[in-house]
């Protein structure tokens, strides 16, 4: 019998911010500027192809990189009045809380719960002022 064995020479495994080229190294993808996300996924191996766009109206990025934009806060959801508009390049600013709305930590909440003074007052609530 004869046996012969041969190598297979297999693709290397490229990070979270490169993909593999057609020569077969892991090239860095392209890093964006805040305001900014790829066209299309880059790394682990996969994209190459993208490119660079704007962030779409009401998502914003901040960093430098492949990081997606990410969906601007949308301040009347959490009952707050927004202070600063989100931009390309940062998230909106929430301020004081909607009026006929109180304020409890983080959050803004309905007056409808001064209609339940005791559950109120145990939770620590106070009007914002």
């Amino acid at each position: 019998y004869f046996v012969c064995c041969g190598l297979v020479q297999s693709e290397p495994i490229c990070d979270q911010t490169e993909f593999l080229h057609p020569n077969g190294t892991c090239v860095a993808c392209p890093a964006c500027v805040p305001g900014e996300e790829l066209s299309e996924d880059c790394g682990f191996g996969d994209g190459g192809e993208g490119v660079c766009i704007p962030c779409e109206e009401r998502k914003f990025s901040t960093e430098t990189g492949v990081t997606p934009c990410r969906t601007c806060t949308q301040c009347s959801l959490l009952n707050r009045l927004e202070e600063t508009a989100c931009s390309p390049t940062s998230d909106s600013l929430c301020g004081h809380c909607l009026p006929g709305n109180v304020f409890s930590g983080p959050d803004c909440f309905s007056n409808s719960f001064l209609d339940f003074p005791s559950c109120f007052a145990s939770l620590g609530f106070t009007p914002d002022c």
